[in-house]
């Protein structure tokens, strides 16, 4: 039964495998996959899962997870807890699509809808951001301004900071 067990782990997409016989002689398993959240394009492509380990893409399969860009192995618990958070809150999980994290850290989101960058910025206080884009958001199109937007600063602290487009031709 170990055996069976360790040939089911070096399948790269379980997580866990256990092996069984019941008392009236049945070979049972149980197998739980790994969960993937982000897509990573590097190098070489691969999946983040919610352990925060490479786990290989397939060839079979295509997993809807936000793709991630940048400085990831650097800074690969703090974006595996900050796409875990994401994919809890349903709005955000919707909203966006792609994430980019440069060598210090900072992270910036590209949003499914809406043609603006957010700059998220490290990845703590995740909850009262989340709320803060959430209330702009909200605000921005009640007042039909969404498309007028070109970043949206949620690094500091309580504010939201958003910058129009600039219009060519204006002075």
């Amino acid at each position: 039964l170990k055996e069976i067990e360790l040939r089911l782990l070096k399948n790269d997409l379980i997580r866990t495998a256990q092996v069984f016989v019941t008392v009236d002689g049945t070979l049972g398993a149980r197998i739980e996959q790994r969960d993937p959240i982000a897509r990573v394009v590097a190098e070489s492509d691969f999946y983040l899962d919610a352990d925060g380990k490479e786990m290989p893409l397939s060839s079979v399969y295509s997993a809807r997870v936000p793709i991630v860009t940048g400085a990831i192995k650097n800074n690969t618990e703090l974006l595996t807890r900050l796409l875990l958070k994401l994919r809890a809150d349903p709005f955000m999980n919707h909203s966006v699509v792609g994430l980019h994290c440069s060598k210090d850290g900072i992270v910036t989101m590209k949003m499914r809808k809406q043609s603006f960058k957010v700059l998220f910025g490290k990845a703590k206080d995740v909850a009262l951001k989340f709320q803060n884009y959430k209330a702009f958001y909200q605000k921005a199109k009640m007042d039909s301004t969404l498309t007028t937007y070109e970043t949206v600063n949620l690094q500091f602290g309580d504010q939201v900071v958003a910058t129009k487009k600039q219009e060519y031709g204006t002075r």
